[in-house]
């Protein structure tokens, strides 16, 4: 007799466990399985405007580097672009390269930090 109640007892339970996880899956089902599909569509939406905007805007060279604006001028080549990107953080934070490697090392609060 002990052991028929125990075994009632333990079916109760798995039975009480199951309905639990079912209606917490007819939760997740009715909503917030719709607000996360609503969500990633509007991140594919915005990944594909991204993309048609960089293929509409990027013209390639035979390397793959798109030329690109710095201050100015255009630079179609990698190198060149490279340089005047280093000079224009140079110009905008009076940092020299030194200066901006120990700066990446301080802390966030640093003053040298630009923010």
């Amino acid at each position: 007799k002990m052991d028929l109640d125990i075994e009632v007892s333990r079916l109760k339970l798995l039975k009480v466990n199951h309905l639990s996880q079912r209606y917490a899956l007819e939760d997740q089902i009715i909503h917030q399985f719709p607000k996360e599909i609503r969500n990633l569509e509007q991140r594919e939406e915005g990944y594909t405007y991204d993309i048609q905007r960089v293929e509409a805007s990027s013209h390639p060279n035979k390397d793959g580097f798109s030329p690109m604006e710095i201050e100015g001028t255009v630079y179609a080549e990698k190198k060149a672009a490279g340089s005047a990107i280093l000079e224009a953080c140079r110009f905008l934070f009076g940092m020299f390269p030194q200066d901006i490697n120990n700066a990446l090392r301080k802390p966030a609060n640093s003053s040298r930090c630009p923010s």
